[in-house]
């Protein structure tokens, strides 16, 4: 809870801190946004040149397929039929978010 706590209060850091805001009784405070640094994100990891998924499926025969790249869930079979659907478009391969399926 704490940490759910200290990373809300980031957040509203973050939005708010291209402008001036009070803080209790002090004086107004203004961030500048050049304070700021945007670290890269982490490379998309791959396995035999494709993003890694993950597959888990039941003893009903119901499985579903993710991509650790966004955790994004790109297929859902139920009874024999995928109820889930991805943009036929799709970029599969890290260069772009996927378009479908649940982030």
């Amino acid at each position: 809870r704490d940490s759910r706590v200290v990373l809300y209060r980031m957040a509203v850091l973050l939005l708010v801190a291209p402008f001036s805001f009070n803080v209790g009784m002090r004086a107004p405070v203004s961030i500048a946004p050049s304070s700021l640094r945007m670290v890269a994100a982490p490379a998309p990891e791959l396995v035999e040149s494709a993003l890694k998924t993950v597959s888990l499926s039941n003893a009903a025969g119901d499985s579903v397929t993710v991509y650790t790249f966004g955790a994004c869930i790109t297929s859902y079979v139920k009874g024999g039929t995928d109820v889930l659907a991805v943009r036929p478009d799709a970029k599969l391969d890290g260069s772009k978010p996927i378009s479908g399926g649940i982030p």
